[in-house]
């Protein structure tokens, strides 16, 4: 029997941009540079960015603007570049709280990968669905403590579904 791949859609666009392939539960990166080279490598060998260096790259020049540090071991990461081909989240749960910035730490990183050509401001969609999300003690507990990425999905579209309507 084949696995069904649980994905989350932008409906505008008819876009899977989280889906399990994407959430990274568990993971034993010492350090924001290797988690960010992880997510890097996990895009990169799915096809949806042509450049890891570039990806990081991008990533580093957001963080130079502020912090993507939100709160409670949360953050989220994020970059626009023409190197991206298809916008995706990437979800990484560390097993140990990695130091952000400002002596913040963060274990919980919510990556996202968005094209430089961007229909409708998807970007902002995207992190408005998730800042949704965040607001939502259940959403964090989950994304906290389940290990089942499907769980996570299933949260998010919940969610969303209830504060698109």
């Amino acid at each position: 029997m084949q696995k069904l791949q649980k994905n989350v859609y932008i409906k505008e666009q008819n876009m899977s941009v989280i889906s399990d392939e994407f959430i990274l539960l568990n993971t034993k990166f010492t350090s924001r540079d290797e988690a960010f080279k992880g997510a890097a490598l996990k895009l990169y060998n799915a096809g949806r960015i042509t450049d890891i260096n570039k990806f990081i790259e991008g990533i580093y020049e957001r963080e130079k603007l502020f912090s993507t540090y939100m709160e409670n071991g949360i953050a989220i990461p994020h970059c626009k570049i023409k190197e991206v081909k298809e916008a995706t989240v990437v979800i990484i749960r560390n097993s140990k709280p990695l130091v952000w910035q400002n002596e913040e730490i963060a274990n919980i990183m919510i990556i996202l990968a968005i094209p430089a050509e961007n229909p409708d401001n998807i970007h902002l969609r995207i992190l408005a669905n998730i800042a949704q999300a965040l607001l939502n003690k259940d959403f964090v507990d989950v994304i906290k403590n389940t290990n089942n990425a499907e769980a996570i999905i299933d949260k998010f579209r919940v969610i969303n579904s209830v504060s698109n309507n």
